[in-house]
Protein backbone atom coordinates (compact mmCIF):
# COMPACT_ATOMS: atom_id res chain seq x y z
CA UNK A 1 0.00 0.00 0.00
CA UNK A 2 1.25 3.40 -1.25
CA UNK A 3 0.96 5.61 1.65
CA UNK A 4 0.82 9.78 0.90
CA UNK A 5 1.54 12.43 3.41
CA UNK A 6 -1.41 14.83 3.31
CA UNK A 7 -1.40 18.16 2.10
CA UNK A 8 -2.26 19.20 5.96
CA UNK A 9 -0.42 19.61 9.36
CA UNK A 10 1.02 16.68 10.46
CA UNK A 11 0.96 16.04 14.36
CA UNK A 12 4.20 13.71 14.03
CA UNK A 13 5.89 13.69 11.12
CA UNK A 14 8.66 11.18 12.11
CA UNK A 15 6.43 8.45 12.80
CA UNK A 16 4.31 9.22 9.22
CA UNK A 17 7.95 8.92 7.61
CA UNK A 18 8.67 6.29 9.43
CA UNK A 19 5.75 4.23 8.84
CA UNK A 20 5.79 5.27 5.05
CA UNK A 21 6.93 2.47 2.15
CA UNK A 22 9.00 5.56 1.20
CA UNK A 23 10.25 9.06 0.97
CA UNK A 24 10.19 10.62 -2.27
CA UNK A 25 12.27 12.94 -2.74
CA UNK A 26 11.89 14.90 -6.17
CA UNK A 27 12.57 18.61 -5.77
CA UNK A 28 15.38 19.21 -7.97
CA UNK A 29 13.88 17.37 -11.15
CA UNK A 30 13.30 20.57 -12.74
CA UNK A 31 14.96 23.65 -13.79
CA UNK A 32 15.19 25.03 -10.60
CA UNK A 33 18.08 23.63 -8.13
CA UNK A 34 17.83 24.18 -4.47
CA UNK A 35 20.39 23.27 -2.69
CA UNK A 36 18.80 23.71 0.84
CA UNK A 37 16.43 21.26 -0.32
CA UNK A 38 19.08 17.83 0.06
CA UNK A 39 18.99 18.16 3.67
CA UNK A 40 15.70 16.34 3.77
CA UNK A 41 17.86 13.48 2.36
CA UNK A 42 20.14 13.41 5.26
CA UNK A 43 16.41 13.52 7.29
CA UNK A 44 15.44 10.43 5.67
CA UNK A 45 18.58 8.94 6.05
CA UNK A 46 18.95 9.39 9.48
CA UNK A 47 15.50 8.11 10.48
CA UNK A 48 16.37 5.05 7.79
CA UNK A 49 13.73 5.72 5.87
CA UNK A 50 13.75 3.81 1.90
CA UNK A 51 14.20 6.69 0.19
CA UNK A 52 13.60 7.23 -3.75
CA UNK A 53 14.61 10.85 -5.08
CA UNK A 54 15.33 12.36 -8.91
CA UNK A 55 18.79 11.69 -10.20
CA UNK A 56 19.68 15.15 -10.38
CA UNK A 57 20.27 14.66 -6.38
CA UNK A 58 23.77 13.32 -6.87
CA UNK A 59 25.15 15.67 -8.66
CA UNK A 60 24.80 17.62 -5.12
CA UNK A 61 25.53 14.31 -2.95
CA UNK A 62 28.13 12.39 -4.74
CA UNK A 63 27.12 9.41 -1.96
CA UNK A 64 23.69 8.24 -2.99
CA UNK A 65 24.07 5.28 -4.85
CA UNK A 66 21.52 3.82 -6.65
CA UNK A 67 20.45 0.51 -5.26
CA UNK A 68 22.16 0.65 -2.27
CA UNK A 69 20.99 3.58 -0.31
CA UNK A 70 18.22 5.24 -2.30
CA UNK A 71 16.65 4.57 -6.00
CA UNK A 72 16.90 7.59 -8.06
CA UNK A 73 15.16 7.99 -11.33
CA UNK A 74 14.95 10.86 -13.97
CA UNK A 75 11.71 10.08 -15.55
CA UNK A 76 7.80 9.66 -14.27
CA UNK A 77 8.11 5.95 -15.62
CA UNK A 78 11.22 4.84 -13.48
CA UNK A 79 10.09 7.18 -10.60
CA UNK A 80 6.59 4.97 -10.07
CA UNK A 81 8.05 1.35 -10.99
CA UNK A 82 10.00 2.13 -8.20
CA UNK A 83 7.27 3.13 -5.58
CA UNK A 84 6.10 -0.35 -7.08
CA UNK A 85 9.20 -2.30 -6.36
CA UNK A 86 9.81 -0.93 -2.84
CA UNK A 87 5.93 -1.88 -1.80
CA UNK A 88 6.09 -4.78 -3.16
CA UNK A 89 10.17 -6.12 -2.36
CA UNK A 90 10.17 -5.44 1.19
CA UNK A 91 13.43 -7.18 0.91
CA UNK A 92 14.54 -4.24 -1.13
CA UNK A 93 12.58 -2.08 0.97
CA UNK A 94 14.71 -2.91 4.04
CA UNK A 95 18.11 -3.16 1.95
CA UNK A 96 18.00 0.38 0.93
CA UNK A 97 16.90 1.63 4.68
CA UNK A 98 19.51 -0.26 6.32
CA UNK A 99 21.85 1.59 3.41
CA UNK A 100 20.53 5.03 3.54
CA UNK A 101 21.12 4.43 7.47
CA UNK A 102 24.73 3.60 6.94
CA UNK A 103 25.88 6.16 4.65
CA UNK A 104 24.13 8.67 7.28
CA UNK A 105 26.24 7.00 10.29
CA UNK A 106 29.65 7.10 7.81
CA UNK A 107 29.14 10.69 6.05
CA UNK A 108 26.35 13.04 7.60
CA UNK A 109 26.03 12.69 11.29
CA UNK A 110 26.44 15.79 13.31
CA UNK A 111 29.60 15.00 14.79
CA UNK A 112 30.91 14.25 11.42
CA UNK A 113 30.19 17.42 9.25
CA UNK A 114 30.74 19.71 12.36
CA UNK A 115 34.40 18.09 12.19
CA UNK A 116 34.99 18.82 8.58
Amino acid sequence: MVRMLPLIAVEVLEKELIESDAMLLLNNAGPSKAAFAFTRHFVGWSMGVCLIAHSNSKNAIPEIEHGKNALLGETDKDIAAFIAQVTANRALNESLRRGGRETYEMNFTPWLVAGR
